[in-house]
Parts: C-alpha cells; sequence; structure tokens
C-alpha cells in the first residue's frame, strides 16, 4: 500500500502522492516495466477520488517517471 505523507498546507493530495510514488519508483518497489496499482484500486485503497489518482499519474508520465501503455 502506498504510504503518503500527512497533509501539508504547501502541498496538494496530487502532489503528495506523486512524491510518494517517485519514492517507490526510485526506491524500486516497482522497477522498469512493472505496473502501478490500477486508479480506481489506488483511489479506493488512499480514501481520495480516481480523479485525483489519474492526476497524479499524468504528472508521473509527463515527468517521465511513467509510460502508459
Amino acid at each position: 500500500m502506498l504510504a503518503i505523507s500527512q497533509p501539508d498546507e504547501a502541498r496538494t493530495v496530487v502532489s503528495r502522492i506523486t512524491e510518494a510514488i517517485k519514492a517507490q519508483i526510485t526506491g524500486g518497489v516497482y522497477p522498469p516495466g512493472s505496473r502501478l496499482p490500477s486508479s480506481r484500486g489506488l483511489a479506493a485503497d488512499l480514501g481520495v477520488s480516481r480523479t485525483t489518482v489519474t492526476a497524479a499519474y499524468e504528472q508521473l508520465a509527463a515527468e517521465g517517471y511513467l509510460e502508459a501503455r
């Protein structure tokens, strides 16, 4: 399960999710070519909307951490 940091007024939920996933990618939890959890599944696990997780995934793709297929 993804552990996101505690609320911080300067950071949005999307940015906290993005940073947590980046940490997992760079830490080897998700090696190259592996699949991340579905946006629906991760949203349910975190108690956020699917739109929030999708925005985080889109940000990660824009930064080159993910490749959508």
